[in-house]
């Protein structure tokens, strides 16, 4: 069940990212309605938990496998890749390249979840 759950929010996580930022570079309007500045939170908040429950149970740690390292440190490349992007560089070509780099860097740590191989979809 914590799996389907974690899956779920990370999919979800996708498609609000790409949605925030074709309204950034598209529609800016819809980046003032209330819900689109809550759920993204709200979902990364059960990304979090699902994940971290996922690693208790499965006894499976960054640092140990070498596979959940490189996606930790993935996670924490595309957060900053998602500021840059959504905050600090909004309607720049820098902004953009950040975006585009975020959305990358997902599909790899997406490839190296599904593979369990720290070189992921190069693997």
């Amino acid at each position: 069940m914590i799996k389907i759950i974690h899956i779920t929010a990370v999919m979800l996580s996708l498609i609000l990212f790409l949605s925030r930022g074709t309204w950034v570079y598209v529609f800016k309007k819809q980046l003032t309605e209330k819900w689109i500045k809550i759920l993204p939170h709200v979902n990364d908040t059960i990304l979090l938990v699902s994940g971290i429950t996922l690693t208790v149970q499965t006894q499976q740690y960054p640092f140990v496998q070498h596979w959940l390292t490189v996606k930790i440190i993935c996670l924490v490349g595309y957060i900053l890749l998602g500021m840059v992007a959504l905050k600090w560089s909004i309607n720049t070509k820098k902004g953009f390249v950040a975006w585009i780099s975020a959305v990358s860097l997902f599909i790899f740590m997406l490839s190296v979840a599904m593979t369990r191989h720290s070189a992921g979809l190069f693997y």
